[in-house]
């Protein structure tokens, strides 16, 4: 079953799970947050995520917040079955919690709670676990607090991070 996804990230971290999800679905749009200036001479760079989507030809949206009345319609105007979020690095409001008919999904970089924070995989190498944990959740009213979906969980080679999702 192909699904119409709607895909929110933007650190690196994020790039093979998007790729995965574009081989295997229809990404409509990716969120991510808009470029920030850094590096010598500040020059505005754009996210890991948006220079993939770009080079997938996938439409890219930078919203500078998701607060406003225009946010939620913006975002169902893509139609999505499904948003993949991915270390997007933005609470989501109710409004836009709602759009998607199959609801928003978050994928996390460790197991929650044991290693939250800003910096979950730095924390889970430095404490020398050597399990790759991938824990799929939903929400409720902004943060990651809904139900959870399922869990995967994979011995750690430093490669590049493995990204499933499956339907049905």
């Amino acid at each position: 079953m192909t699904l119409r996804l709607v895909f929110m990230g933007t650190p690196g971290f994020a790039v093979p799970t998007l790729e995965t999800l574009a081989d295997r679905h229809t990404v409509a749009a990716v969120y991510t947050r808009p470029p920030a200036l850094s590096g010598r001479g500040l020059k505005a760079r754009s996210s890991p995520v948006q220079v993939a989507a770009e080079r997938r030809g996938i439409a890219v949206e930078t919203p500078r917040g998701l607060r406003d009345g225009e946010a939620a319609s913006r975002l169902a105007a893509h139609r999505p079955d499904v948003v993949i979020v991915v270390a997007y690095g933005v609470i989501l409001p109710r409004a836009i919690l709602d759009v998607p008919r199959l609801g928003c999904l978050n994928l996390h970089a460790s197991m929650l709670p044991r290693w939250r924070g800003a910096a979950p995989i730095q924390r889970r190498s430095s404490r020398g676990t050597a399990r790759r944990e991938s824990p799929r959740c939903g929400w409720r009213r902004g943060s990651i607090r809904g139900p959870w979906r399922s869990w995967s969980a994979s011995q750690s080679d430093r490669t590049r991070p493995r990204a499933s999702f499956t339907t049905g």
